[in-house]
């Protein structure tokens, strides 16, 4: 697979900012390994191609919250690398839910083995994804929650938010934020 020409980072401070491969790849800073255990997250790097379908993923509909999962490594420097998404169906009639069902999870483990297999890198998931249609980029109290129930299952899982269809009241322009 080629190689995406630019990636996204976020620090721990949840700043985002767009990265050359190579700068990207100074940050890892040692080898790619498991995360250390009991040790949390400092850093998530999305690779260009990764966050242009969450992205478009997160544009496909204004009228219901929308995710999917994320597929990746999380390094020795307790840094996660996205390389791969997969988007999920929704389960959840209600419009601001999402959830994630167990045969989504397995399929998507499956997936990551794959991968590993494919590229001899230690593929795993590493997160979740999930719009925020008109309202702000920030976590719900159930984003929370949720959040909080899979880092006590893995410390290196993450969660990123795509708040889209937000329009500057100033200039009348659309915004998309992620964190």
């Amino acid at each position: 697979r080629p190689k995406a020409e630019k990636g996204f980072a976020w620090s721990a401070g949840g700043q985002a900012e767009e990265r050359a491969p190579a700068a990207a790849a100074a940050v890892v800073g040692g080898g790619r390994g498991a995360e250390p255990a009991g040790m949390a997250v400092q850093a998530a790097h999305l690779e260009a191609d990764a966050f242009l379908v969450c992205l478009n993923h997160a544009l496909s509909t204004e009228k219901e919250e929308v995710m999917g999962l994320c597929i990746g490594e999380v390094d020795t420097s307790r840094i996660v690398h996205i390389h791969s998404v997969i988007i999920l169906r929704r389960s959840d009639k209600r419009k601001d839910r999402v959830e994630i069902s167990p045969e989504q999870l397995s399929a998507a483990s499956t997936e990551a083995e794959r991968l590993a297999e494919l590229t001899g890198r230690p593929m795993r998931v590493v997160g979740w994804y999930h719009s925020h249609p008109h309202i702000t980029v920030w976590p719900s109290h159930v984003d929370v929650r949720t959040q909080a129930m899979y880092q006590m299952m893995d410390q290196g899982f993450v969660g990123l938010i795509f708040s889209c269809f937000i329009e500057d009241k100033n200039t009348k322009t659309g915004r998309v934020l992620y964190t």
